[in-house]
């Protein structure tokens, strides 16, 4: 009895336990494998003014660390699991607030912002597409 019942016992943690990890699963992981199929614009921007430092890669081979005159934007396309960021550090004559952005097929899944051009912003997202 005592077996039955200890035996009984793990396996309604063990459910309880799956149950969590499936309920706190990103949103924006694929749910079909068709989705791992779908082509997706990706952009990539930074907001602003004035020079920075920016840093950004895709899914593809579309990466790069220069400095550039703001406003930035990079478009690629990635077939499937989308993996993107770009980040900032001020440069030369920024000035005002600064931002990033990552867009995929249109929606915005991934945005900060920083109120001085001389603080770094940060994004990364990795997902299908999905907010």
């Amino acid at each position: 009895v005592v077996l039955v019942l200890g035996l009984g016992s793990c396996v309604v943690l063990a459910n309880r336990a799956v149950n969590e990890v499936k309920n706190n699963l990103p949103s924006g992981l694929p749910s079909t494998l068709d989705e791992l199929d779908k082509d997706h614009t990706v952009v990539v921007r930074i907001t602003g003014s004035g020079k920075a430092t920016v840093l950004w890669s895709t899914s593809t081979t579309d990466s790069g660390n220069e400095e550039v005159s703001l406003p930035f934007e990079r478009t690629s396309t990635a077939k499937g699991l989308v993996a993107a960021n770009v980040s900032t550090l001020g440069g030369e004559g920024a000035s005002g607030s600064v931002g990033c952005e990552i867009e995929v097929d249109g929606t915005v899944v991934e945005s900060d912002t920083a109120d001085s051009a001389t603080d770094s912003v940060s994004c990364f997202y990795v997902g299908t597409g999905k907010p």
